[in-house]
């Protein structure tokens, strides 16, 4: 994390996936996985990262963390002009999750895309 507020992401990937490889039954891992998607985010990498943010699901899909991972999916969708999968990665976020903060604002953005 202190890697990340400093602007060494290579520092940070290379922390998280130490972490990673060393800790894979902690209950950190899903924030580790979290963490690597949003770094590749920030370094320009947005098809890297929409499947990095994807796998969250597919590895931990009843941890507390895939309803945030999966809003990302949406927006990284829509940066990258496909706004029929964003549509329905934010569907499937507001039927799967509905109660969930990040369902309210699916719902938002809903209506915004149309």
């Amino acid at each position: 994390q202190d890697q990340v507020q400093r602007g060494s992401l290579n520092s940070a990937t290379n922390a998280f996936e130490d972490f990673l490889a060393q800790h894979s039954t902690d209950e950190r891992v899903v924030d580790a996985h979290f963490h690597l998607a949003d770094i590749l985010l920030q370094q320009g990498r947005p098809e890297d990262a929409l499947a990095a943010f994807q796998e969250i699901q597919s590895l931990f899909p009843t941890h507390a963390k895939v309803p945030d991972a999966l809003f990302r999916v949406a927006n990284i969708q829509l940066q990258l002009d496909d706004e029929d999968g964003a549509k329905v990665t934010l569907e499937r976020l507001v039927n799967t999750y509905p109660g969930s903060t990040m369902a309210m604002l699916a719902r938002d953005m809903l209506e915004e895309i149309g």
